[in-house]
């Protein structure tokens, strides 16, 4: 062996294990980084799916109340045209539920927003459909709440003279009609006309809101399966 090459193979190893401590260095920093970033992606789509969970939780009773009162605003009209009773015609009213205010769950997608964090979200498809949900989704739903107020004021308002109702219920429950002008219902033309736009247009509300509830349950899926949540 040439006793002059033992130094140079000796160099060469340690410039090696130079290389290598670096080369491990950099991984080591490369792999903290990596998993604190995967901890913020995994706490920003956690409270990402709070929101989803929480907004479904509004739209569906919103969408149900919406269908039952296109369904029983058409019905009364069809009612009317026919020999009905008084008493069919009070226990439809009666039915009819409640449309609640419906107001949007995304202060946690706001919350990104506004500190710019929604690239902790590194999937950009996932993202782009976040985007859509919660930038055009959710005012759509608003508005189509807004307009369900609306015609749900408008009818209590119209019907108000042809009905009484039961004092003797305390505050906390619905009030419900005992007394009706049938004969008065009928004869309002207007009234009568007003029931098909009225509840043909909250139908269509009802069916609007339904793609934005499968929208939310195809999101709420993607999230979980991202956050490992069966």
């Amino acid at each position: 062996m040439d006793l002059k090459s033992v130094p140079v193979m000796k160099l060469s190893l340690e410039a090696f294990a130079i290389f290598l401590g670096v080369t491990a260095g950099f991984l080591a920093e490369d792999f903290r980084e990596f998993r604190a970033e995967r901890r913020q992606e995994q706490q920003a789509l956690a409270q990402i799916l709070r929101d989803l969970e929480l907004d479904a939780a509004d739209i569906e009773p919103f969408v149900e109340a919406s269908r039952g009162m296109a369904e029983a605003l058409l019905w009364i009209h069809n009612g009317l045209s026919r020999s009905v009773s008084a008493d069919s015609v009070v226990l439809v009213i009666n039915s009819i539920p409640a449309i609640a205010s419906y107001e949007a769950a995304n202060a946690a997608y706001a919350g990104l927003k506004a500190g710019g964090d929604l690239d902790l979200i590194r999937d950009p498809a996932l993202l782009e459909r976040l985007f859509y949900y919660f930038e055009d989704r959710q005012p759509a739903v608003e508005q189509l709440n807004e307009w369900a107020l609306e015609a749900d004021a408008w009818f209590w308002k119209h019907l108000a003279p042809y009905v009484g109702y039961d004092t003797s219920v305390t505050f906390l429950d619905p009030p419900a009609i005992v007394r009706l002008d049938l004969a008065g219902l009928k004869e309002d033309r207007t009234f009568r006309s007003e029931l098909v736009w009225h509840g043909g247009s909250i139908e269509v509300l009802a069916r609007d809101g339904q793609p934005v509830l499968s929208l939310n349950a195809e999101l709420t899926e993607a999230v979980s399966q991202r956050l490992g949540v069966n």
